[in-house]
């Protein structure tokens, strides 16, 4: 039996008849015992960023704490807490979490044998005695990577679980031959990385552009612009990006791949590129998703020793199916610099 405390637990018993023919149940008696669950002499319970429900981005650096309380009318001795962080991997490979840059406060000491956190009345005097109704909280930050490892396209919806116990090592004779250890489970999405870049190009195109280099007043330039999208660890839906082309900017309805879902709106002047479901591991374990798009000036005098903008901020939308989050990236304008050519 498991539940928070407080909870009320219905038992019900009957006694009767079945008839296997018809199926039916037919009741001479029953019986009802509700049972509340109390809270164990010493709980404990995890948070991350004083949430239970926060989702890890990658790079993020995590801040956990670790409440403690004695619920008992009774003092407890020499109590120890150990936390166990686990990330699904194989043991010692690091996909997300950065062990090095582990650091616990409070006298907090790790086990690099068991890779876990212990924290006890040698190294912190307020585990010696725990008054009833006292407690405290312990603390401790780990880093993350912020390109988690990605190997295979099976590497995808990671976890990572703080696994937290408490127990006392001097146990009151009122709780002889009674469990008083408690164990927290703290299970945090994380959320997949996604990479969005974009640059302009004349040369290293897959299209053939024309017109003077550098543009002159008055003679029409083309130039490639292209979008890649890399996405690492879950898989994204409803993915799309606009890109809003300058009033002095022509589109020239010449795209690549052909077969992408990419149209023009003439009247907001945005490309749309409808990229639809991204899987975990695109650009990593798998190919990248890739736009490229043709576009044209016809410079004025006015541009004359000025980078002209091809293309304005885009923006790459999407939801992450594993967290149930929106997610979004940018990146910034596009100018006749040129400085990925």
């Amino acid at each position: 039996v498991s539940g928070e405390a407080g909870e009320i637990k219905v038992f019900r018993g009957e006694i009767g008849v079945f008839n296997e023919l018809t199926k039916e149940w037919t009741a001479y008696g029953e019986s009802v015992k509700t049972v509340e669950i109390k809270s164990s002499p010493l709980s404990l319970q995890a948070i991350l960023y004083g949430s239970r429900t926060h989702d890890i981005e990658p790079g993020e650096a995590l801040a956990y704490a670790i409440r403690y309380k004695n619920n008992s009318t009774f003092t407890m001795q020499n109590v120890t807490i150990s936390a166990w962080l686990d990330e699904g991997a194989e043991a010692r490979t690091e996909r997300l979490l950065q062990f090095s840059t582990l650091s616990a406060g409070d006298g907090g000491v790790f086990d690099e044998r068991t890779r876990s956190l212990l924290w006890g009345p040698a190294s912190n005097d307020a585990l010696k005695e725990i008054e009833p109704g006292g407690g405290g909280e312990f603390t401790f930050r780990i880093n993350t990577k912020s390109r988690p490892i990605v190997r295979i396209p099976q590497d995808k919806n990671f976890v990572v679980t703080l696994t937290s116990s408490i127990q006392a090592g001097t146990i009151p004779r009122e709780f002889e031959g009674l469990d008083v250890s408690s164990e927290d489970i703290l299970a945090s999405k994380v959320s997949s990385q996604v990479l969005f870049s974009g640059r302009a190009v004349f040369r290293a195109s897959s299209f053939v552009n024309s017109g003077p280099l550098p543009p002159r007043v008055g003679s029409k330039t083309t130039y490639t612009l292209a979008w890649e999208a890399r996405n690492f660890t879950n898989d994204l839906a409803d993915v799309k990006i606009v890109v809003p082309l300058p009033e002095n900017v022509s589109w020239e309805n010449v795209f690549s791949p052909r077969d992408a879902r990419v149209t023009f709106d003439s009247v907001s002047r945005e490309i749309h590129w409808a990229l639809g479901a991204l899987a975990a591991g695109t650009g990593v374990v798998r190919p990248s998703a890739n736009i490229a798009v043709q576009v044209s000036i016809l410079p004025s005098e006015v541009d004359v020793g000025k980078a002209v903008t091809l293309a304005g901020e885009a923006r790459l939308s999407g939801r992450d199916t594993f967290t149930g989050r929106d997610t979004a990236r940018t990146v910034g304008v596009l100018t006749t610099e040129l400085r990925e050519d």
